[in-house]
């Protein structure tokens, strides 16, 4: 036996090969995979040969030396997927060739049939012996390297789950998976999410897909490192920091770099330069024209193993893809060249020297195309469309990932793999995502594609709430910007500026408001409000409360008086809203009860509502300004000399609460005095208290500004964040800058309850209408003067008085001491009165009642259009 052991030995070229012709035969699915194939082949062949040689030797089989490589081998195998029973099919299958081949050998070396079938028995002994003690060894360290993987990538679904969505920030979310990815799996990562999805739109329907570029990374992730036999077995983790997109940390040297040569944009992203040594990350260059969206071309490097470099020469990649020149050597990256713009039409033309690799192969999805490299060409947030047949259009119309080989088989060569997942969330396909490997022996496997697919499966339930959540957001934004004032009313009263700044993506957007209501006798109403919550229900609950405000001031209510009734008016949408909330949870069972409410809105669950308010009416005639607030913070007053004070209303509760009072507070204010009304998102926030605030806001106040506007952007210059971020709530500010109306604009009158002083009132007004130059309104001011004075000596009490107030129109007002509030009635034909106020009502702009303390006030509102009467018809 031993010499026929050594004459098989002699021949071992011949035998391996003859036992590779066995292992393509019997295990072709080790052959898919080149780097896979050569490690279980060198495996098998070095253990045939040990096996020879410790027959020849007549070695004890418990004492054959294995190869040293056999433990890292079967190593390798584990990581790249390969079965465990394909490995020991492997082993059985070169012990029966030995057999087979010793026993043939035994007959030619000896005529002594009992020696032969003695050497033959001996023989199966001893390989078999061997072949259980190494397999044994092999599936110890398989199955280690295969539980190491097993809890690597458990870490990484953990790690993934943790790392990726941890804000509702669409471009944020696919960066995170980028850099996750690259930092652990893959050497180049890029995700693109369908423009419809991010326009809210509905992505349904067959192809061209127009994607929009949100995400790319590099780096030298490439799963967990081989295990050293001290190493402890937690998941080995890359010790690096990837490079992505603009505005990412800086990588290391390997990393893409973007190079712009003669006059490129640099807006052409990052795209895919070799460096001179094997296993180095692509750098972008763009000479003398730009990459399209089919990707750069490559150049291969003359050494083995060298990376693709994209150069454009002369011209554009066609959409058909680049072109395939491999240079000489073996195990050399393919070229792909475009010089004078000549580009094939037809496919992909590949021109293969001797040694270079094999043609790229697509398993379980389309043939990929040329260009690996060929959607980093492609800067962030530009929109593309995916080619026709590409891997990412297969994964965008089919829902179905696809994995893709490249490169050459040569063992120093490398390989190039990619996957291409799509990112499906609820049923719907938002994007696709694209890892790369290259320059390394480790493919990516079946392993690294259920990775990579659970990897995107929690990325795209992230993007897809980011999404839900970004839409939710731009809606309540249109809503409640489509619901605040776009534009501040003519009034004389008071000069305004105002800002409103929704809050960080966190937060939402919340249910601020302000407002600016003209009211009669030259008054103006200056409101700012919060609803508690954020979301589209707070800005919906904030439009209703304005209009609320707006009607409430329209009857002219004092504040405190406005604030009770719109305290009601809360109350009742509250109940609303409950009642709401207990319809919907009877109905849970009998259908689709719709999106589920946002987390981040507090308003969106329903049942109590709760709004602070404050009101502020000031008269530039009395200047004295009068305030009620209802749980808000308190308005500031800057006087001229620059002295800031914050008014110490009485707080009030919050609207919503029920049965408790509002106190009025009036202040007169000097002319040119600033008011400031804000909501307490100014002031509050989590770098400091209110107080802290406060303090800032005086002395941004306090600072000198050339007008309203600049002085608004100071004062949120001062306050917001300086690292540029949005605030943690929602922020209104309104900066009002008092006037006063002269003794010379305005007339007043006292005068007795007596029908015979009608007369003398109308010869005073034409007087005073003539000083102040609106003669063309005489007549129609002293018909409205005498039916004011008739209505209130008839039905009134006294005092009365009359005053007319010369602003952008000409205002009339009686006011008497009763308070019972004059009606507009229709008169019949032949009835001799009350057709006092319908004349009113035709002549003046617009006429109403206002009620104070102690009577009331009938005002006119004339201008030059009034000045003609129009006919009554009886």
């Amino acid at each position: 036996m031993s010499r026929a052991a050594h004459e098989l030995g002699s021949r071992a070229d011949e035998l391996r090969a003859e036992l590779e012709q066995c292992l393509r035969r019997e295990l072709p699915a080790l052959w898919e995979d080149p780097d896979v194939a050569r490690m279980a082949s060198d495996n098998v062949a070095e253990h045939l040969v040990a096996a020879l040689f410790g027959i020849e030797h007549a070695i004890d089989p418990e004492l054959i030396e294995p190869p040293a490589a056999d433990v890292e081998r079967a190593r390798g195998l584990a990581r790249h997927g390969t079965p465990l029973s394909t490995m020991l099919r492997a082993f059985r299958l070169a012990q029966g060739l030995v057999i087979d081949r010793l026993i043939v050998e035994l007959p030619r070396l000896s005529d002594d049939p009992e020696q032969v079938s003695a050497a033959a028995r001996e023989l199966i002994t001893v390989s078999t012996t061997y072949v259980d003690r190494v397999s044994e060894q092999g599936v110890v360290a398989f199955q280690e390297e295969r539980d190491r993987r097993l809890r690597w990538r458990s870490a990484m679904v953990n790690e993934a789950g943790m790392r990726i969505g941890t804000t509702l920030d669409i471009a944020r979310t696919a960066q995170e998976l980028a850099d996750l990815a690259t930092e652990h799996f893959a050497d180049l990562v890029t995700v693109d999410l369908l423009d419809a999805v991010l326009r809210g739109e509905d992505c349904a329907g067959e192809g061209p897909h127009v994607l929009r570029r949100m995400a790319w990374g590099a780096g030298v992730g490439g799963g967990p490192a081989p295990k050293a036999e001290d190493e402890p077995d937690a998941p080995a983790g890359v010790g690096r920091t990837p490079k992505s997109g603009p505005g990412s940390p800086a990588g290391v040297s390997s990393v893409p770099e973007a190079s712009v040569e003669a006059g490129a944009a640099p807006e052409a992203g990052p795209v895919s330069r070799a460096s001179a040594g094997a296993g180095s990350v692509p750098e972008a260059l763009v000479e003398g024209g730009a990459v399209s969206e089919a990707g750069p071309v490559w150049r291969a490097s003359a050494g083995a193993g060298s990376v693709p470099e994209a150069s454009v020469e002369g011209g554009a990649v066609s959409e058909a893809g680049p072109v395939w020149r491999a240079s000489a050597g073996a195990g050399s990256v393919p070229q792909a060249s475009v010089e004078a713009g000549a580009v094939p039409e037809a496919g992909l033309g590949r021109e293969t020297s001797a040694g270079a690799g094999p043609a790229p192969q697509a398993v379980g999805g389309p043939e990929a195309p040329a260009g690996v490299w060929s959607d980093t060409a492609i800067a962030l947030q530009q929109l593309h469309t995916c080619p026709h047949g590409s891997p990412s259009a297969y994964a965008l119309a089919t829902g179905r990932p696809s994995r893709h080989q490249y490169g050459g088989a040569a063992p120093d060569a490398g390989s190039n793999s990619t996957l291409v997942v799509p990112l499906r969330a609820r049923g719907t396909t938002l994007g696709v995502a694209v890892f790369h490997r290259y320059g390394r022996p480790a493919r990516y496997d079946e392993e690294d594609l259920l990775l990579a697919q659970e990897i995107a499966a929690r990325a795209a339930v992230a993007v897809d709430n980011a999404c839900r959540y970004t839409q939710a957001r731009a809606t309540a934004l249109t809503l409640q910007r489509s619901l605040l004032p776009r534009h501040a009313p003519r009034q004389s009263a008071v000069d305004v500026a105002y800002r409103y700044l929704p809050a960080g993506s966190d937060a939402g957007v919340g249910g601020d408001w302000y407002d600016v209501i003209p009211l009669s006798g030259a008054r103006v109403a200056l409101v700012v409000g919060d609803v508690v919550g954020h979301g589209i229900r707070a800005a919906a609950t904030m439009g209703r409360l304005r209009t609320a405000v707006r009607t409430l001031a329209d009857i002219d209510l004092p504040p405190d008086e406005l604030l009770t009734h719109l305290d009601d008016v809360v109350l009742r949408l509250s109940a609303e809203a409950s009642t709401g909330a207990d319809s919907d949870s009877d109905s849970d069972g009998d259908g689709d009860a719709g999106p589920e409410p946002d987390p981040h809105s507090d308003a969106e669950t329903g049942g109590d509502l709760g709004a602070t308010c404050l009101y502020a009416v000031y008269d530039p005639v009395s200047r004295r300004c009068t305030l009620a607030r209802a749980g808000h913070v308190p308005p500031a007053v800057v006087i001229r000399d620059g002295t800031v004070d914050i008014l110490e209303l009485p707080p009030g509760p919050p609207l919503g609460l029920g049965g408790l009072p509002f106190e009025t507070v009036e202040v007169e204010l000097p002319e040119g005095s600033l008011i400031a009304l804000y909501t307490d998102g100014l002031i509050e926030a989590r770098s400091h208290d209110v107080d802290a605030g406060l303090t800032t806001l005086r002395q941004a106040l306090s600072h000198p500004a050339p007008s309203l506007d600049a002085a608004c952007d100071h004062v949120l210059e001062a306050l917001l964040p300086s690292s540029g971020l949005r605030p943690d709530d929602d922020i209104a500010l309104l900066l009002a800058r008092t006037r006063v109306l002269g003794a010379d604009r305005v007339a007043t009158w006292h005068l007795d309850a007596d029908p015979e002083v009608v007369a003398r009132a109308r010869s005073d007004v034409a007087r005073q209408l003539a000083d102040w130059g609106l003669a063309e309104l005489d007549f129609t001011a002293e018909l409205v003067v005498s039916e004011l004075l008739t209505n209130a000596i008839r039905y009134g009490r006294p005092p009365i008085s009359l005053r007319l107030i010369h602003d952008r129109t000409l205002l009339c007002e009686v006011s008497d001491a009763s308070s019972t509030t004059p009606h507009l009635r229709r008169a019949r034909v032949f009835d001799e009165g009350g057709r006092g106020l319908l004349l009113v009502a035709q002549l003046a702009t617009q006429w109403g009642t206002r009620h104070a303390r102690r009577g009331k006030t009938v005002w006119a509102e004339l201008n030059e259009s009034a000045a003609f009467p129009v006919p009554v018809l009886e």
